[in-house]
Protein backbone atom coordinates (compact mmCIF):
# COMPACT_ATOMS: atom_id res chain seq x y z
CA UNK A 1 0.00 0.00 0.00
CA UNK A 2 0.60 3.75 -0.74
CA UNK A 3 4.80 4.08 1.00
CA UNK A 4 5.95 6.47 -1.83
CA UNK A 5 5.21 10.15 -1.01
CA UNK A 6 2.40 11.74 -3.60
CA UNK A 7 2.91 13.52 -5.80
CA UNK A 8 1.37 17.00 -6.41
CA UNK A 9 -1.22 16.10 -9.23
CA UNK A 10 -2.38 13.16 -7.17
CA UNK A 11 -3.05 15.17 -4.23
CA UNK A 12 -4.95 17.67 -6.33
CA UNK A 13 -7.18 15.03 -7.98
CA UNK A 14 -7.54 13.80 -4.52
CA UNK A 15 -8.15 17.19 -2.60
CA UNK A 16 -10.69 17.83 -5.53
CA UNK A 17 -12.41 14.66 -5.03
CA UNK A 18 -12.58 15.08 -0.96
CA UNK A 19 -13.90 18.63 -1.35
CA UNK A 20 -16.77 17.60 -4.19
CA UNK A 21 -17.38 14.15 -2.11
CA UNK A 22 -18.28 16.10 1.16
CA UNK A 23 -20.43 19.10 0.09
CA UNK A 24 -23.67 18.78 -1.42
CA UNK A 25 -24.73 20.84 -4.33
CA UNK A 26 -26.26 23.43 -2.26
CA UNK A 27 -22.90 23.67 -0.63
CA UNK A 28 -24.01 22.12 2.56
CA UNK A 29 -21.38 19.86 4.51
CA UNK A 30 -22.41 15.85 4.20
CA UNK A 31 -23.44 14.23 7.83
CA UNK A 32 -21.89 11.07 6.87
CA UNK A 33 -19.08 10.58 4.80
CA UNK A 34 -18.78 6.61 4.17
CA UNK A 35 -16.19 6.08 1.27
CA UNK A 36 -13.08 5.26 1.38
CA UNK A 37 -10.19 6.77 -0.21
CA UNK A 38 -7.54 4.14 -1.34
CA UNK A 39 -4.08 4.55 -3.52
CA UNK A 40 -1.81 2.11 -4.16
CA UNK A 41 1.50 2.17 -6.56
CA UNK A 42 0.31 4.38 -9.39
CA UNK A 43 -3.15 4.38 -8.56
CA UNK A 44 -6.15 5.63 -6.72
CA UNK A 45 -9.20 4.72 -6.40
CA UNK A 46 -12.84 5.34 -4.09
CA UNK A 47 -14.95 2.97 -2.68
CA UNK A 48 -18.32 3.36 -0.24
CA UNK A 49 -18.94 1.50 2.69
CA UNK A 50 -22.32 -0.62 2.64
CA UNK A 51 -24.65 0.30 5.81
CA UNK A 52 -23.60 -1.86 8.50
CA UNK A 53 -20.26 -2.68 7.63
CA UNK A 54 -16.91 -1.06 7.97
CA UNK A 55 -14.20 -0.75 6.22
CA UNK A 56 -10.38 -0.67 6.89
CA UNK A 57 -7.23 0.06 4.14
CA UNK A 58 -4.50 -0.74 6.62
CA UNK A 59 -4.36 -3.37 9.42
CA UNK A 60 -6.99 -5.65 8.36
CA UNK A 61 -6.70 -5.42 4.82
CA UNK A 62 -2.98 -6.13 5.09
CA UNK A 63 -3.25 -9.17 6.50
CA UNK A 64 -5.05 -10.40 3.61
CA UNK A 65 -3.21 -8.65 1.22
CA UNK A 66 -6.17 -6.46 -0.33
CA UNK A 67 -6.40 -3.15 -0.54
CA UNK A 68 -9.71 -2.70 1.70
CA UNK A 69 -11.79 -4.70 3.61
CA UNK A 70 -14.87 -5.04 4.48
CA UNK A 71 -16.35 -6.50 8.03
CA UNK A 72 -19.93 -6.69 9.59
CA UNK A 73 -19.94 -4.55 12.30
CA UNK A 74 -20.58 -7.40 14.79
CA UNK A 75 -16.51 -8.06 13.89
CA UNK A 76 -14.53 -10.76 12.44
CA UNK A 77 -14.10 -14.12 13.71
CA UNK A 78 -13.63 -17.45 11.95
CA UNK A 79 -15.85 -18.20 9.36
CA UNK A 80 -17.34 -14.66 8.91
CA UNK A 81 -17.99 -12.97 6.14
CA UNK A 82 -15.70 -10.76 4.66
CA UNK A 83 -15.84 -8.46 1.39
CA UNK A 84 -12.24 -7.91 -0.12
CA UNK A 85 -11.12 -5.31 -2.67
CA UNK A 86 -7.99 -6.05 -4.70
CA UNK A 87 -6.39 -4.26 -7.61
CA UNK A 88 -4.54 -5.46 -10.27
CA UNK A 89 -2.71 -4.89 -13.10
CA UNK A 90 -4.31 -6.19 -15.98
CA UNK A 91 -2.91 -7.55 -19.65
CA UNK A 92 -5.94 -6.57 -21.10
CA UNK A 93 -9.76 -5.41 -21.73
CA UNK A 94 -10.72 -8.97 -22.27
CA UNK A 95 -12.67 -9.16 -18.40
CA UNK A 96 -14.45 -12.28 -19.27
CA UNK A 97 -11.42 -13.62 -19.59
CA UNK A 98 -10.02 -12.71 -16.01
CA UNK A 99 -13.55 -14.24 -14.71
CA UNK A 100 -13.08 -17.67 -16.48
CA UNK A 101 -9.54 -18.05 -15.17
CA UNK A 102 -10.99 -17.46 -11.35
CA UNK A 103 -14.13 -19.76 -12.33
CA UNK A 104 -11.16 -22.67 -13.38
CA UNK A 105 -9.76 -22.39 -9.78
CA UNK A 106 -12.96 -23.28 -8.31
CA UNK A 107 -13.20 -25.78 -10.40
CA UNK A 108 -10.34 -27.76 -9.84
CA UNK A 109 -10.71 -27.27 -6.28
CA UNK A 110 -14.80 -28.17 -5.44
CA UNK A 111 -15.21 -30.92 -8.85
CA UNK A 112 -19.00 -30.33 -9.50
CA UNK A 113 -19.98 -27.29 -7.38
CA UNK A 114 -22.32 -25.17 -8.93
CA UNK A 115 -20.84 -22.17 -10.51
CA UNK A 116 -23.82 -18.91 -11.35
CA UNK A 117 -23.40 -15.71 -13.41
CA UNK A 118 -24.67 -12.89 -11.55
CA UNK A 119 -26.56 -9.95 -12.58
CA UNK A 120 -24.50 -7.44 -11.18
CA UNK A 121 -23.40 -4.60 -13.09
CA UNK A 122 -21.31 -1.02 -12.67
CA UNK A 123 -23.04 2.10 -14.13
CA UNK A 124 -19.55 3.06 -15.52
CA UNK A 125 -17.31 -0.26 -15.92
CA UNK A 126 -17.89 -3.55 -18.00
CA UNK A 127 -18.72 -5.77 -14.92
CA UNK A 128 -18.67 -10.05 -14.79
CA UNK A 129 -19.94 -11.17 -11.49
CA UNK A 130 -20.12 -15.41 -10.42
CA UNK A 131 -21.36 -17.34 -7.26
CA UNK A 132 -20.49 -20.50 -6.29
CA UNK A 133 -21.84 -22.50 -3.23
CA UNK A 134 -20.12 -25.75 -2.08
CA UNK A 135 -22.49 -26.89 1.10
CA UNK A 136 -21.46 -26.50 4.92
CA UNK A 137 -17.74 -25.18 3.20
CA UNK A 138 -17.79 -22.32 1.13
CA UNK A 139 -19.71 -20.04 -0.43
CA UNK A 140 -18.08 -17.56 -2.47
CA UNK A 141 -19.38 -14.07 -4.77
CA UNK A 142 -16.61 -13.00 -7.45
CA UNK A 143 -16.53 -9.60 -9.42
CA UNK A 144 -13.94 -8.10 -11.87
CA UNK A 145 -14.46 -5.00 -12.96
CA UNK A 146 -12.71 -3.16 -15.84
CA UNK A 147 -12.51 1.07 -15.15
CA UNK A 148 -11.96 1.00 -18.97
CA UNK A 149 -9.25 1.51 -22.19
CA UNK A 150 -5.94 2.92 -21.12
CA UNK A 151 -5.93 2.51 -17.06
CA UNK A 152 -4.35 -0.79 -16.34
CA UNK A 153 -5.79 -1.70 -13.69
CA UNK A 154 -8.60 -4.12 -12.62
CA UNK A 155 -11.02 -4.46 -9.58
CA UNK A 156 -11.33 -7.96 -8.08
CA UNK A 157 -13.78 -7.84 -5.47
CA UNK A 158 -14.31 -10.92 -3.52
CA UNK A 159 -16.75 -12.11 -0.54
CA UNK A 160 -16.31 -15.32 0.99
CA UNK A 161 -18.07 -17.08 3.75
CA UNK A 162 -17.42 -20.68 5.82
CA UNK A 163 -20.72 -23.13 6.57
CA UNK A 164 -23.49 -21.17 6.13
CA UNK A 165 -25.02 -18.96 2.78
CA UNK A 166 -24.56 -15.80 2.34
CA UNK A 167 -27.63 -13.85 3.87
CA UNK A 168 -29.70 -11.12 1.62
CA UNK A 169 -28.08 -8.34 3.42
CA UNK A 170 -24.48 -9.54 2.92
CA UNK A 171 -25.40 -10.30 -0.61
CA UNK A 172 -26.68 -6.64 -0.72
CA UNK A 173 -23.48 -5.23 0.87
CA UNK A 174 -21.36 -6.92 -1.97
CA UNK A 175 -22.97 -5.60 -4.75
CA UNK A 176 -22.92 -2.41 -3.07
CA UNK A 177 -19.20 -2.28 -2.45
CA UNK A 178 -18.78 -3.33 -6.44
CA UNK A 179 -21.49 -0.32 -8.08
CA UNK A 180 -19.68 1.90 -6.07
CA UNK A 181 -15.96 1.55 -7.00
CA UNK A 182 -14.88 5.02 -8.72
CA UNK A 183 -11.36 4.79 -10.35
CA UNK A 184 -9.55 8.27 -9.13
CA UNK A 185 -5.82 8.29 -10.67
CA UNK A 186 -3.75 6.59 -12.51
CA UNK A 187 -0.49 8.82 -13.64
CA UNK A 188 0.33 9.99 -16.97
CA UNK A 189 3.88 7.90 -18.53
Amino acid sequence: MGTKPATPGFMFVLTAVFLAASFHADGQSTESFNSLFVYGHGYAFQVREPEGWRGDIKRIAAQHAVDAIFLPFSGIHSGDVSIRVKVTRKIDDNTIEDMNHDLQFYASHYPGAPVKNLALSHAEYKTFASSISVPRRLYAYDAFVNPGHGIHFIFFVTMTKKSEPLTDDEIRAFGDVVTSLQWLYTPKK
